[in-house]
Formats: structure tokens, C-alpha cells, sequence
């Protein structure tokens, strides 16, 4: 039976896999889901003034029809809506 690998040699790969983890390199993306962009968060709080009987869903929605996929959840919290779903500023 063969060795594939010197015991050295498969510590020395997992030393590098590691260093190159934590190298801080500004390669990797950082964790989570990718932000929204800029636009589309403007949007999103011009639908939410402008219409403030609509909830959540309401505006996901309406991204849709402009051609946006948008989440509901990706709708910003901080916009004033009510625990029903409705704007209340």
C-alpha cells in the first residue's frame, strides 16, 4: 500500500489553509446575505412615505412589478411600521 502523503506534508497544507483564512484579506465577502442596493433602499423608503397604509408585502410587491426582487425581510425595520405591517410616521 502506497502513501499518498507524508504526515509533515498534510500538516503543512493545513498550516497554509489556515494562515490564508485568517490573513484578513480583503479577497472574501464578508458573512451574511449582500446588501440591497442604494437605489432600490431609496426606493424603498420613497414607497414607504409616499403610501403609508401599505405594509411590508405591499412594497415587496410592488418592487416586483418595477422588476426588483426584493425580500420582504430585506425591507428595513427602522422605516416606521406598525407590528400589523403599516407605516406609522
Amino acid at each position: 500500500m502506497a502513501n499518498v502523503a507524508r504526515p509533515d506534508s498534510i500538516l503543512a497544507w493545513y498550516r497554509n489553509l489556515v494562515a490564508r483564512k485568517f490573513d484578513g484579506s480583503k479577497a472574501r465577502r464578508s458573512p451574511g446575505r449582500p446588501r440591497i442596493k442604494q437605489e432600490v433602499e431609496r426606493l424603498i423608503v420613497r414607497m414607504a412615505k409616499e403610501n403609508r397604509d401599505w405594509g411590508y408585502d405591499r412594497i415587496a410587491g410592488a418592487l416586483a412589478n418595477l422588476g426588483y426582487k426584493v425580500s420582504f425581510s430585506k425591507i428595513p425595520p427602522g422605516l416606521g411600521f406598525a407590528s400589523e405591517g403599516r407605516i406609522i410616521t
